[in-house]
């Protein structure tokens, strides 16, 4: 069952075409290969019986023939060895040299008619009476015959006649590879007391036009019982050969199969047929390209049609493809409904177009409606900055130019001049609120100017730490960012200190952060309270100059900032910011 599961989730997960693909394979291609083969394994079988018999009426013509060629050789051989008149000729001891010479003129004629009419190509007669006249067809049996190799293997052998293959040995009558020798002893030797020999000789061309006479697609060697072959239908297996060649050398292919048939004489010779094994090209000739022809229209027509019809399916499928992922990509394009039909995939078509108008309509009256929220918020957004600019503290300027009025009229300073330049400053900075965003170069100094002031006031009361790093005061950040938290330190937390006051500001690069801390050393916050800022910090309940400072904050940088407030009574307050930094060449457009 798991493997089903398997099966069908791969099917699932599987592209269309190639579904079609899948069922064209399966349904088309394979059943036809699987009939083309188990007929092409039937007919080759047939083929190959019927090229088998065929070999085999082949070779047993040709050792029949063989057969009929040396048993006419054996049957001139016995009427040599028999006749009374050959006997009394080549035993002749008395006569002078015409007498012999006459003899051996007669052995050469009658020996001339047997080669002529038969179906030997050559005899030779060895005895030994001395007194004989040496011929073409008569040789003295002396000891250098009898040294020769086929005399001593015919004496071996021990038969009426023996027959062997010629070798490169047999020099005295010009024997050849593949010519056959017949060796005969006459059944008179005893009466006349003398020893006769006859040797036949069958021309290997004889032998080999019986193995062409065969016209197969194959060839056919004549063996013999050492597995050497004697003759054969090619004749280059004989060109330049010093001994013969062994049949199991030339047929270890596994391409060939081999079929034999005995010849019926001593020796053990025999017939073998060597052919290839049935092949697709072999198949070719025997009337079946008809048939792969029409296989192979069959799979063509077959194609053409399953192409035309996936083709339109596919096509149309694309379609929905196309418009799902471009909606998972918030694109909502309507599909193109030419040629979509009626069947099932043209309904999902129309289907989608539905859904998709209506999804278009949707995002419509949503993004309207966000227009309008937009725009409430953004008027909501600049009262509070308006209320965050009149926070600051009108009975604190009027109390601080007092001050400086007093103290000119008393001790007629001329630092009144930079006090009031730096009040001037202030004013300026609120009057003309301008961008909301600035550089914190542009911050510090606003800062700068009220620390200044602070410092008229508090003399030597309060120690003031200002620590900038250059490379920070390109870094973007909404307005009065630093200073609310500025003025806070002072308003609140040093103005509760009675000695040692110390006020600390620094602004520092820490890679690609900007790390901002204000501290004082002031009464600080109690814990109860601390934990009450810091729930509402993103609302508009306890303090609304940091809310809206954290607001700004979250707006510009969309979240990817840091605050951080810590505090202990009696001891110290402080407030880290940290910012993403940015280079005097980058620019950051306002959310």
């Amino acid at each position: 069952m798991r493997v089903v599961e398997k099966l069908i989730v791969s099917l699932n997960n599987m592209r269309f075409n190639r579904k079609m693909m899948t069922i064209y394979l399966l349904g088309v291609i394979l059943p036809l290969v699987a009939v083309s083969m188990f007929y092409y394994y039937i007919s080759a079988n047939n083929v190959q019986n019927k090229k088998r018999d065929n070999f085999q009426m082949s070779i047993n013509a040709a050792a029949s023939a063989i057969e009929t060629t040396v048993n006419d050789a054996i049957l001139n051989g016995e009427f040599l060895c028999a006749n009374d008149q050959v006997y009394s000729l080549l035993t002749k001891t008395e006569g002078d040299i015409y007498d012999f010479y006459n003899i051996a003129k007669s052995m050469d004629a009658m020996i001339s008619t047997i080669c002529t009419h038969g179906s030997v190509d050559s005899v030779k007669i060895y005895c030994d009476n001395p007194h004989l006249y040496k011929s073409s067809a008569v040789i003295y049996l002396d000891d250098n015959v009898k040294k020769q190799k086929w005399y001593k293997d015919y004496i071996k052998s021990d038969r009426k006649y023996y027959i062997y293959p010629s070798s490169n040995e047999d020099f005295e009558d010009a024997s050849e590879l593949g010519d056959i020798n017949i060796v005969f002893q006459s059944d008179q030797n005893a009466k006349y007391d003398r020893t006769i020999i006859l040797k036949e000789k069958l021309r290997s061309e004889k032998i080999m036009a019986i193995l062409k006479g065969q016209s197969l697609d194959g060839e056919l060697f004549l063996v013999d019982e050492n597995n050497r072959v004697i003759s054969s239908s090619d004749t280059t297996y004989f060109y330049s050969q010093k001994e013969y060649p062994l049949f199991s050398d030339i047929s270890n292919d596994n391409r060939y199969e081999i079929l034999t048939c005995d010849v019926d004489f001593p020796n053990g010779y025999k017939v073998v047929a060597r052919f290839e094994k049935i092949s697709i090209k072999a198949m070719l000739n025997y009337d079946t390209l008809g048939f792969v022809i029409i296989i192979l229209l069959d799979v063509l027509f077959a194609s053409m049609v399953i192409f035309l019809i996936s083709r339109h399916l596919t096509k149309r499928i694309y379609k929905l493809t196309d418009a799902t992922h471009k909606m998972s990509k918030q694109n909502f394009e309507l599909i193109d409904i030419q040629n979509a039909g009626n069947d099932e995939i043209g309904i999902l078509i129309r289907g989608m177009n539905n859904a998709i108008s209506k999804i278009n309509q949707l995002i419509k009256e949503v993004y309207e409606a966000e227009l309008k929220t937009s725009k409430v918020e953004k008027e909501k957004q600049e009262a509070t900055l308006n209320a965050l600019r009149s926070q600051i503290n009108p009975h604190f300027i009027f109390n601080m130019l007092e001050v400086i009025r007093m103290n000119s009229i008393m001790k007629k300073e001329n630092e009144t001049a930079d006090n009031i330049k730096n009040l001037s400053k202030m004013f300026r900075k609120i009057i003309s609120w301008g961008d909301d965003i600035i550089s914190v170069k542009d911050e510090f100094s606003f800062v700068n100017a009220y620390l200044e002031l602070q410092k008229y006031r508090l003399k030597d009361e309060c120690k003031m730490k200002i620590d900038i790093d250059e490379e920070a005061l390109c870094t973007k950040i909404p307005k009065m960012s630093i200073q609310v938290f500025v003025e806070n330190a002072f308003v609140h937390g040093i103005t509760g200190a009675e000695e040692d006051k110390v006020f600390s500001l620094s602004i520092k690069r820490n890679n690609d952060r900007v790390i901002i801390e204000i501290y004082d050393n002031g009464c600080g916050i109690e814990s109860k309270k601390l934990d009450l800022i810091k729930q509402n910090l993103s609302g508009n309940g306890i303090n609304i100059g940091i809310s809206n400072v954290l607001r700004r904050l979250s707006n510009y940088f969309e979240d990817d900032y840091n605050f951080n407030i810590e505090s202990k009574v009696d001891e110290f307050t402080k407030i880290t910011i940290d910012v993403p930094y940015m280079s005097c060449g980058q620019i950051k457009d306002v959310k």
